[in-house]
C-alpha cells in the first residue's frame, strides 16, 4: 500500500496496513524462491532451499499475527 492508499489512515494504522503490505510481497517472494528450488537438479541442493523458505514462512506467519494483533490494539 503506497501513501496515496493510505492517505485516509493516520499513525499506527497506517503503519501496520504499508507493513502487512509489505510482509505479504515478502512472503510471494518465498514462494516463488520455493518453487525455483523444485525445478534443481540437485535434490540435496532442493531441500536445502525449500527448508530455508519453510523456516522463513514460519517466521512470516508469526510476524503476520503480530501485525494483526497490532491492527486490533489499534482500533
Amino acid at each position: 500500500m503506497t501513501a496515496s492508499t493510505t492517505a485516509g489512515l493516520s499513525g499506527p494504522s497506517s503503519l501496520v496496513l504499508d507493513a502487512q503490505n509489505i510482509l505479504s510481497e515478502i512472503k510471494h517472494l518465498n514462494e516463488a524462491i520455493f518453487m525455483a528450488a523444485h525445478g534443481l537438479g540437485n535434490r540435496d541442493h532442493m531441500n536445502a532451499i525449500t527448508s530455508v523458505a519453510d523456516i522463513i514462512d514460519k517466521k512470516l506467519h508469526v510476524v503476520e499475527e503480530m501485525l494483526d494483533a497490532a491492527r486490533g490494539a489499534d482500533q
